[in-house]
């Protein structure tokens, strides 16, 4: 997996590809961190690369959520393909998430 990262105003951009799994989760999850620590507190995660997320990836979107509820920050999903979409609602996420169709809308949620 690989993310390319970008920041737009306030807001920070990753674009995941490739697929999230125990593997490359702590990428994410040390990424995040990371931008966090600097004071970033507006994301915006593009899934339109994304082809797999299990459940140690769902782990990095949630603890992200968690860190950013307790700061007044916000982690926004761009672009999520239908089967991801599928993972969030069957796991009990998609409640807890910000999915937006685009990168486009996912931006306006920070303005």
């Amino acid at each position: 997996m690989t993310i390319s990262q970008s920041k737009q105003d306030d807001t920070m951009i990753f674009v995941l590809d490739g697929r999230l799994d125990s593997h490359t989760s702590m990428q994410l999850e040390d990424d995040f961190h990371r931008a966090f620590s600097q004071g970033e507190r507006n994301f915006i995660w593009e899934c339109s690369k994304l082809t797999y997320l299990s459940s140690a990836g769902l782990r990095a979107f949630l603890l992200a959520v968690k860190h950013l509820d307790q700061r007044g920050g916000k982690l926004v999903i761009a672009a999520a393909k239908p089967a991801i979409v599928e993972v969030f609602e069957i796991s009990g996420f998609k409640a807890m998430l910000i999915l937006k169709p685009d990168l486009l809308s996912a931006l306006s949620v920070h303005s």
